[in-house]
């Protein structure tokens, strides 16, 4: 079938190895950001979470529980907005909506894009040479450069708003042929962590919305948080199987991630902790100790902590398992937050 397609010329972007990947030219997108050309693909992989998750939705929208709309937002404007709150990923009580904003899904694939070429920059790439004793895999300083620029434009957009200049930084509608890799893989942990936020807010509809505690219960809005990661996370698994395992491992970190970055504090009145969400997922998840699940979220801790300089102590990289630092780097947060 692809030869067929590519005799025909259809799709002739998949074979491409030089030049600008251009997916605006060949498609129309609703909005105006680059990241308008994963939301059909988005959208269609949430639906088909599992091989029963299609009909799921359509029962909950058949009992009212779920609009069977999504309220996708276009515009150029800030996550956060300005008569309060932010433009976050929701579900709106009154009209059972999920409501998710352009603006935001360019802010989750910069972070995705951040943390994945770091880890593969600074992570991977240098224990690759270092096992085979020699060179294989060039480091880049300018794809680092570049990932920290995305990662910059990902906090800025939080309170402001500019426009992601295509022909500069990293993004997911035009690219180089050549960089297609950091790209496109990319676009696959992003998918799979708005995947996770997606189910979140679905089994919130499920679950939730019919039986919401007392505003005064702080405790009680946050078991119905961990409910829900835990519902998300067992719908995704359903339909991961163990050779996609990894995937949906750091797509889910990714999610959970997405909320870390907008203060320097992890706590939370109606959300537990971030770090609690992360643990319980990773542990939900019966994450491997060899897993880089575990090195995509001190990637993204490191982070947020240079973002904020808060000093934690990373001594210990390179010396302990990612795991391990992973637990060492939490222990710290919470001697912040005590």
């Amino acid at each position: 079938m692809f030869k067929f397609l590519k005799l025909l010329g259809l799709n002739e972007w998949l074979w491409q190895e030089t030049g600008i990947i251009d997916h605006g030219k060949r498609a129309k997108f609703l909005g105006t950001q680059p990241v308008r050309a994963l939301t059909h693909v988005t959208i269609h992989f949430f639906q088909n979470t599992n091989v029963d998750f299609f009909n799921e939705i359509v029962k909950l929208v058949e009992q009212g529980k779920l609009n069977n709309q999504l309220d996708l937002q276009y515009g150029e404007v800030p996550i956060e907005n300005p008569k309060g709150g932010y433009r976050t990923p929701k579900i709106v009580n009154a009209t059972r909506t999920i409501q998710l904003h352009e603006t935001f899904l360019s802010y989750q694939w910069c972070i995705t894009y951040a943390i994945y070429t770091l880890y593969v920059e600074t992570i991977d790439f240098p224990k690759i040479n270092a096992e085979l004793g020699y060179t294989a895999k060039n480091i880049t300083p300018e794809k680092i450069r570049k990932a920290k620029e995305v990662f910059d434009y990902a906090k800025y957009i939080i309170r402001y708003f500019d426009t992601w200049d295509k022909d500069e930084l990293p993004n997911p509608e035009k690219y180089s042929a050549t960089e297609r890799d950091y790209i496109e893989q990319t676009n696959i942990f992003y998918t799979e962590g708005m995947k996770f936020i997606l189910c979140h807010e679905l089994a919130h509809a499920k679950k939730h919305l019919d039986n919401l505690p007392d505003e005064a219960c702080q405790s009680c809005f946050q078991e119905i948080e961990i409910e829900a990661d835990k519902e998300a996370i067992e719908n995704i698994m359903l339909g991961s199987g163990q050779e996609r395992k990894i995937i949906a491992e750091v797509g889910i970190v990714m999610g959970i991630l997405s909320m870390i970055f907008f203060r320097s504090t992890t706590t939370g009145k109606k959300h537990p902790n971030v770090e609690d969400r992360l643990t319980i997922a990773l542990e939900i998840m019966q994450t491997r100790d060899d897993s880089y699940a575990w090195a995509f979220a001190c990637v993204g801790l490191e982070l947020w902590d240079t973002q904020f300089e808060l000093n934690f102590n990373w001594n210990n990289k390179g010396k302990v398992t990612y795991k391990e630092l992973y637990y060492e780097i939490v222990n710290q947060i919470k001697a912040i937050h005590n």
